[in-house]
């Protein structure tokens, strides 16, 4: 057996310390969610449930809804749409630069050459 290490670099835009943590965050979290729907998926395939589903399932279920979330959760992700918010309204105020290029359609002919 053969193992490989990979390693992803990621851009992070670091404004301060604050923004920097929450971009940790979003990567954690961003891995989670990637790894859920991978499971997800798996499960679809192999039981042949479409992951529609599944996750109506899922999330229609009593255990789910009536689900004790810690409260810290709750504050981190409001804490993360208002730093995403922020940064709605910085590029919102920046200037929208319109393309001056023109969308050409071009239709190509081809010719068969004759069979021999």
């Amino acid at each position: 057996m053969t193992t490989i290490t990979l390693s992803i670099p990621v851009e992070i835009n670091v404004k301060d310390g604050r923004s920097a943590y929450a971009a940790s965050l979003q990567m954690i979290l961003r891995h989670v969610a990637d790894f859920h729907m991978t499971v997800v998926d798996i499960i679809s395939e192999k039981y042949k449930i479409p992951v529609d589903e599944i996750m109506n399932t899922v999330t229609s279920d009593s255990r789910y809804t009536n689900m004790l979330v810690n409260p810290d959760i709750h504050r981190l992700s409001s804490t993360l749409s208002s730093i995403k918010d922020q940064e709605q309204k910085q590029d919102d105020q920046m200037p929208k630069l319109e393309s001056t290029k023109k969308t050409v359609q071009k239709k190509i002919k081809i010719k068969q050459k004759p069979l021999s």
